[in-house]
């Protein structure tokens, strides 16, 4: 029996499923060929805010994070790789003051890995549409400033971190999955929230409000490398500092990808 793995290619945070013969020579070729730099051009693509409320009893507290997509057409030739989409910027963050910090990461509940890069596009294109060659354009075009509060499907990933000097000590706040009483094969199911651990985390009345996002011209958001300093030293790997990944600890299975992405300039 082959012994399958996970491998993480801190360069461009690609995870491989692998057998641990010949399949290892072609994952080290593509991290490697994945470490180089790319950079986003400033004016490229498009960019969103994403911003999360918390009430508690002090009141409402938020915190919001501006993202560049930009989206990448005729990069195979393979019909379903016609596009791609890459994204620059960081998780949100909501400074609860003495109560405690929350981060939205740039991974989500249902989209995964990609959903700080894909989330405006299901959100303001729900029919598809969005993810071609002038899909850069179209988003330009959608109204500025102007909100949308997201339903917890389309939440990003909230965490908190018990100890904010020690990686290994991050807990997830919220389990988003499908609601109950629905099927696998129905179509747009709902999804609800389970585990809400916000108050055991940060405090008699302290809950989440809202999470919207909006398009905006305001420049991409890079505050979170002072305020987590550790990801310096990860970079893009395990925040448990493992080479091996798949939990089941929530620190063997985030990454410095999920916090920040893209060139630092």
């Amino acid at each position: 029996m082959i012994r399958m793995f996970r491998i993480f290619c801190a360069a461009k945070g690609l995870l491989f499923s692998i057998g641990a013969a010949s399949a290892l020579i072609f994952t080290m070729a593509s991290c490697a060929g994945a470490g180089g730099r790319d950079p986003l051009p400033q004016d490229a693509g498009f960019r969103y805010k994403m911003t999360i409320a918390v009430e508690t009893p002090e009141g409402v507290m938020t915190g919001s994070a501006v993202r560049q997509v930009v989206i990448r057409s005729g990069l195979s030739p393979l019909p379903e790789s016609q596009a791609s989409v890459k994204v620059k910027g960081e998780a949100v963050v909501v400074d609860l003051g003495p109560r405690g910090v929350l981060f939205g990461l740039l991974s989500g509940y249902f989209l995964g890995a990609d959903h700080a890069s894909d989330l405006p596009g299901y959100v303001y294109f729900p029919k598809g549409g969005w993810l071609s060659a002038d899909g850069n354009r179209k988003m330009k075009e959608i109204e500025k400033g102007n909100p949308v509060e997201l339903p917890p499907k389309w939440y990003p990933k909230l965490v908190y971190f018990k100890d904010a000097s020690d990686p290994k000590t991050v807990e997830m706040l919220l389990e988003v999955k499908p609601c109950e009483g629905q099927t696998a094969a129905q179509k747009d199911r709902q999804y609800c929230i389970y585990n809400n651990r916000f108050e055991e985390a940060f405090g008699a009345g302290v809950r989440l409000k809202s999470v919207v996002i909006e398009m905006t011209e305001e420049p991409v958001t890079k505050a979170i490398d002072g305020l987590l300093p550790f990801l310096n030293t990860v970079r893009g790997g395990y925040l448990d500092g493992q080479f091996l990944g798949g939990g089941p600890k929530l620190s063997n299975i985030l990454h410095g990808g999920d916090f920040s992405k893209g060139e630092k300039e």
